[in-house]
């Protein structure tokens, strides 16, 4: 029906858009008025809160105000009652003592008269003396006793405070604890069961059973007591109190234990400390100033034994020097290399050299090498610093000449090694090297680089025969030579190849096995640049530069044909081969160098 109004609607009035204008105005008139009451109640609720915080402000104030008042007051009050007090214990002090003055006065003036009344009644004798005397202790002895009476009156507080101290102090070092008793002994205190259960199991640890004994076990009994914490006592000492009182033959000896495992007891503690001490000479690094320690926690620990655990001597010195594992060596034998002897017995080179550390300079046949170490039963760890010399390498630098042939080349500076001072951390266990850490490295000797001029022109002129120049101090030698850049077999017996470049770590050469005296040629043409012996090294060797980027060397010849700065043609003899040195029997050592470097020599000589 039209004209009909409902809930929550206005009635239309005019055009629609009139309508939703009035529509408008009535939501943003709600809005305002539900906006102004809000304001208005966040108003009321800030004025209050203001009212509450200045009154409890005005509150705070006023009795800040009555408490410095009070506490004034009370100051007044405890200043006047402490000079009051002050003021009667003076008064009384001076009455007392003015008292006690007054009968001392009164005691003097009734003595006098006594004495007098003595003289006149029985004369000036002893009984006359004696009776003033009686008269005289018996008026003190009550003036006295007065006075002390009095002084215990004021001494009896500061007693009674300092009891009451004394009680106090007592009873905080005092707790509950157990009175351990065993077959109507009392072992001592302890604090809780515990400490009984360690000691009883450090007793087992002690004792040795025979096969088939009895096991000892002990009964105790507890009782709940006070005691003061001074009086307890550990498990340790527990445990000796339990073996006395256990009935047991016992004895007081010392223990050995080893990782907390128990191995027995000895009457001579000496010798066992005599045979840990072997057994670090044994298995130390031998280096002076090194520190040796076992790897094991090692005690040895006085106190009460069972008889049974106490073992001979010989036995518990045995048990600490023997071997878990024995040592293996191997005698050298012709063609042996260190690569070769660990590949037979299935050990890493690596090994074998920490077993052997001179293996690889020194190797003869005959010699005896360790191929494992004896396992001894306590781990030895040494520790040492370690100071070595090592050669520092010269580099060779090449100095081009353009107004030179490319055949020509001069030695203007003959290359010489350095030495350096290595100062390493060197670990050992059980006599083997486990680690290695430099510590620093001194220059002792700086290397002299060798300086080679080589010609750059291109074309070549015709060959002429090698000179050699004799060389004069203070000038470089110029040599011509015509290296062909091939190299030949450099000795004239033939012999065969024993072991190959890098054959082991540390290996830079090829060796090759032939009879002793065999002449060794050079591979190719060039010039004698060094002549000399090395004990721990090369023996007596060569080494030829080839002046075009090559140099070989010759090794543990037994002796030398050529001398520095001699040109020699390829093929040319110019040593005889030996075994000096550092050699596992007779070989040359061969070595071809690029640009002071050793490379593989096999593709060289088979090429």
């Amino acid at each position: 029906m039209t004209g009909d109004k409902k809930m929550g609607t206005i009635e239309p009035i005019g055009g629609g858009i009139g309508v939703a204008a009035k529509q408008w105005d009535w939501l943003e008139a709600d809005k305002a008025y539900k906006d102004e009451s809000f304001e208005s109640a966040m108003r009321a609720v800030y004025a209050y809160l203001y009212i509450q915080g200045a009154w409890l402000v005005i509150k705070m104030n006023r009795v800040k105000r009555h408490l410095r008042v009070w506490l004034a007051s009370l100051g007044v009050f405890l200043s006047v009652r402490a000079l009051n007090m002050q003021a009667a214990v003076k008064a009384a002090v001076h009455n007392r003592n003015a008292e006690y003055l007054e009968e001392f006065r009164r005691l003097n003036h009734r003595y006098q008269k006594s004495r007098t009344r003595a003289i006149e009644r029985y004369g000036e004798g002893a009984l006359s003396r004696l009776l003033t005397t009686a008269y005289a202790l018996r008026g003190s002895s009550v003036i006295v006793g007065r006075v002390l009476a009095t002084l215990a009156n004021c001494v009896a507080p500061v007693i009674a405070v300092a009891i009451l101290m004394y009680t106090v102090n007592f009873f905080s070092h005092v707790s509950y604890g157990l009175k351990v008793s065993l077959n109507g002994k009392t072992l001592g205190y302890i604090s809780n069961e515990n400490v009984y259960q360690k000691a009883e199991k450090e007793m087992q640890s002690r004792i040795y059973y025979e096969e088939g004994a009895k096991a000892l076990y002990t009964t105790p009994s507890f009782t709940l007591t006070v005691v003061s914490n001074k009086s307890f006592i550990d498990d340790k000492q527990l445990c000796d109190e339990i073996i006395l009182a256990s009935g047991s033959e016992i004895s007081e000896a010392t223990g050995l234990y080893i990782d907390g495992k128990f191995y027995g007891a000895t009457n001579n503690p000496a010798e066992v400390t005599k045979a840990l001490d072997s057994v670090k000479k044994k298995y130390g690094s031998g280096i002076k100033g090194e520190t040796v320690s076992f790897a094991e926690d090692i005690r040895l620990q006085e106190g009460y034994y069972l008889s049974t655990s106490i073992k001979p001597i010989k036995s518990l010195t045995s048990q600490l020097t023997r071997e878990t594992e024995g040592r293996r060596t191997y005698e050298v034998e012709e063609g042996d290399t260190p690569s070769g002897i660990a590949a037979k017995f299935g050990i890493s080179t690596e090994e074998l050299v920490n077993l052997n550390p001179d293996i690889l300079d020194s190797l003869f046949i005959g010699d005896e090498i360790l191929l494992k170490n004896s396992k001894p039963f306590l781990t030895v760890i040494a520790s040492a610093t370690e100071i070595t010399e090592k050669e520092i390498g010269y580099e060779t630098e090449k100095v081009e000449d353009s107004s030179k042939y490319s055949t020509y080349a001069s030695i203007a500076q003959t290359g010489e090694n350095g030495i350096a001072k290595v100062t390493a951390k060197v670990i050992y266990e059980n006599g083997v090297q486990v680690d290695r850490k430099e510590i620093s490295t001194e220059v002792i000797k700086e290397p002299v680089n060798q300086r080679i001029i080589v010609g750059t022109k291109a074309s070549v002129p015709a060959p002429a025969p090698a000179k050699t120049t004799s060389p004069s101090s203070g000038s470089s030698t110029t040599i011509k030579v015509n290296p062909s850049g091939r190299f030949g077999w450099p000795l004239s017996g033939g012999g065969r190849i024993t072991c190959h470049f890098w054959g082991y770590y540390g290996h830079t050469g090829t060796d090759i096995q032939t009879f002793y005296g065999d002449s060794v040629l050079a591979a190719d043409s060039g010039v004698v640049v060094y002549t000399g012996f090395q004990r721990y090294g090369y023996g007596y060797h060569v080494i030829i530069d080839h002046q075009n980027g090559f140099q070989t060397l010759y090794a543990h010849c037994s002796s030398i044909a050529v001398s520095v700065g001699q040109s020699v043609q390829k093929g040319q003899v110019i040593a005889y081969e030996g075994a000096t040195g550092r050699v596992t029997g007779t070989h040359l050592h061969f070595e071809i160098r690029v640009g002071g470097r050793a490379v593989n020599a096999y593709p060289y000589l088979t090429s």
